[in-house]
């Protein structure tokens, strides 16, 4: 009697089908609901729309010439920052602020405020909680009014426990 088939057996046989059909599809629509929303950008249309101004930013802090780096402080407790000029020479008075976001990690993002420790040295508090890479966005400022804008990645290590 197994090999023969009735309509009762090819009833639910379909049903099984579909059945795991909607069971996967739902497990599916649950963790696309529930996980990451694949927003990187707020306001993309409004940025998108002030496109020229971005270049002639751009423009403008090429004629800078400013280079920057940033680095783990001493016991990683703190970030350092340092910008040259065209000749080398730090660049004073700045005002610096800046973010550490973490491109892997959702709510780990956190806001820098650079403070000038000796000249041309900006130091901001704070330990960044994960080790592994960090996206440093910094914005600085001069007294003039001319701005520079930089990322940099940055890797923190974990700690050595000895």
């Amino acid at each position: 009697m197994s090999g023969v088939w009735t309509g009762r057996r090819v009833l639910f046989c379909m049903l099984g089908f579909f059945g795991v059909i909607f069971v996967v599809n739902g497990i599916f629509v649950y963790m696309a609901t529930t996980t990451w929303t694949g927003l990187s950008t707020e306001n993309a249309y409004k940025k998108g729309i002030r496109y020229n101004d971005t270049l002639d930013a751009a423009r403008a802090q090429d004629q800078l010439g400013w280079q920057s780096k940033v680095a783990v402080g001493k016991g990683s407790d703190n970030l350092i920052a340092q910008f040259k000029a065209k000749d080398g020479a730090l660049v004073t008075g700045l005002k610096i602020i800046g973010t550490a976001v973490r491109p892997t990690h959702e709510g780990y993002d956190k806001k820098l405020i650079f403070v000038e420790t000796q000249s041309g040295t900006y130091v901001a508090n704070g330990r960044l909680p994960l080790k592994g890479n960090w996206r440093i966005e910094l914005v600085a400022t001069s007294s003039d009014g001319k701005s520079f804008r930089v990322n940099h990645t940055l890797l923190v290590k974990p700690r050595d426990k000895s």
